[in-house]
């Protein structure tokens, strides 16, 4: 009975530690993950789930911004010539 105590005891302060050493690392705002639902085009139900960090979706936002306007100078550039 006191060596099961003694474990218990042990326990709760290996999980009282853990829990005060992850409250004293500070949290990057850009590292919080967050998921969206990405529909498939042409349907209202179909879709997937989609979990990335905030650095992760400004990442593929900028991309998707570049690509955009890659393409628009491209059909420009092809009604110029």
């Amino acid at each position: 009975m006191l060596f099961s105590t003694a474990l218990l005891t042990l326990a709760m302060m290996a999980d009282a530690a853990t829990t005060t050493a992850l409250a004293a690392v500070p949290v990057n705002p850009l590292d919080k993950v967050i998921c969206r639902r990405i529909l498939e085009t042409g349907s209202l139900v179909k879709g997937k789930r989609v979990c990335l960090t905030r650095r992760e979706w400004a990442l593929a936002s900028e991309k998707g911004r570049e690509r955009a306007e890659e393409m628009q100078t491209l059909i420009a550039t092809e009604r110029g010539n």
